[in-house]
């Protein structure tokens, strides 16, 4: 017969392992995500400003 709480208890060790395994893994990359997301921002506003202060770049690439 299939018990609930020996499977529960069985899934809780899996997933224990799994993250000891993985977790700083994942940590390391979503924060590695994030850094890069803030980093493309921040450039991405400072080659707007450059090119809106330069006369000689077109308005369609601004």
């Amino acid at each position: 017969m299939f018990d609930m709480n020996e499977y529960i208890d069985q899934l809780n060790t899996q997933l224990t392992a799994l993250l000891a395994t993985y977790g700083m893994n994942v940590l390391g990359a979503i924060v590695t995500l994030v850094v890069g997301f803030a980093a493309a921002g921040w450039l991405s506003r400072l080659t707007n400003r450059a090119m809106r202060k330069a006369d000689k770049i077109d308005p369609v690439f601004q």
